[in-house]
């Protein structure tokens, strides 16, 4: 079947925000500009891959995405520490992060079972238990900030798919009722940014420290910025992480107030392109994985700019299409691949829901 035209605006759209992204990590972290520009023209051609593949096709390998995706967090589990952490497989002198390039997969499983799902208590503990297990594995690794993706769009897709208003009170009294106990669970350091956010400058040098530098970036930006490559708080080295979890700080410094929202005003438009897709298609296949790909990539950037500019607690979280990182970029591209193919197909037929 011939492809239906391509969506320039949107290839328009990436193009400006790999732009943003390659100066501010020229500037800020050089070391990674050919790595980064080696994702981006990778991702494009795998964003055009899943865009060209039937839509008919990724419903029915729903179980298949979800058993592979449970069996790399598995293997992830089981690879080297890094920093305390296990969230990468190695293969050489390479490495990818599975919770990153599985959240596109994922969420064609999740849709595939929702939609599917028979009616039943059974059957709702069922998939209950689907969403749960990697939700878990994720956690375990410890990586919080992408367990808290993998929940908002978990829920959002459940919600969609028509959870009922008495089973999110249910929800909500579980969740106060647990919360002591997550707490527990939590790694020190966990416990430590949440104590920290609720006063950042308890331990200025200490815990509060990525915090008090992202803000102090974010300020002296001002209105026109500092000029590329003349960020004091990056080049200096004040600022952690500065071409990952804190880009947009850096961001904000170099290319001032009017630099950052111009490119929330690139976020905008790939949203509001996303929720016009979600109202106009009649598929319900199609419209759960357009609400699990949107909270996905929403849920992302929010938590990493709120977190920039210290509205939440530190986590480590990238901003989509801009932070180094190929994990990040494949998974962002492959999902909107996902949403394009299926939005596009036109011989999709609607499915009943019963």
């Amino acid at each position: 079947m011939r492809q239906p035209r391509i969506e320039w605006d949107i290839l328009i759209l990436l193009l400006c925000m790999f732009g943003f992204s390659l100066a501010i990590i020229w500037s800020v972290n050089p070391t990674y500009f050919t790595s980064q520009l080696a994702f981006f023209l990778t991702g494009i051609i795998i964003f055009f891959i899943f865009r060209a593949i039937r839509a008919d096709i990724y419903q029915k390998v729903g179980i298949l995405f979800y058993a592979i995706s449970v069996i790399l967090l598995i293997i992830t589990l089981l690879s080297p520490d890094v920093r305390g952490s296990s969230r990468w497989i190695f293969f050489g002198d390479y490495r990818i992060q599975p919770s990153e390039i599985i959240k596109p997969f994922l969420i064609v499983s999740y849709a595939s079972f929702l939609v599917n799902k028979k009616s039943g208590v059974l059957n709702s503990f069922a998939i209950f238990l689907l969403l749960l297990i990697p939700l878990i594995l994720i956690f375990l690794q410890p990586d919080l900030g992408s367990a808290i993706i993998y929940f908002a769009f978990s829920f959002a897709m459940i919600f969609a798919n028509g959870l009922p208003l008495s089973a999110i009170a249910v929800s909500v009294v579980f969740g106060l009722i647990g919360s002591p106990f997550i707490w527990h669970i939590l790694k020190d350091y966990q416990r430590q940014r949440i104590l920290n956010f609720l006063s950042p400058n308890s331990d200025p040098q200490g815990a509060g420290y990525n915090a008090i530098q992202a803000m102090i970036a974010v300020g002296s930006g001002k209105l026109f910025g500092q000029g590329l490559g003349r960020g004091s708080q990056s080049h200096l080295r004040f600022l952690p992480e500065n071409h990952t979890d804190f880009v947009f700080a850096s961001l904000v410094e170099e290319f001032g107030f009017l630099g950052s929202t111009l490119v929330l005003v690139f976020y905008s438009y790939l949203f509001y392109r996303l929720l016009r897709l979600m109202i106009q298609t009649q598929d319900r296949f199609t419209y759960l994985v357009i609400v699990g790909v949107f909270m996905q990539i929403f849920t992302q950037f929010f938590v990493n700019i709120a977190m920039n500019i210290g509205l939440i607690p530190i986590t480590g979280v990238t901003l989509p299409l801009i932070s180094a990182g190929g994990s990040s970029i494949i998974a962002t591209l492959i999902s909107l691949g996902i949403v394009f193919s299926l939005s596009k197909n036109k011989k999709h037929t609607p499915l009943v829901i019963g």
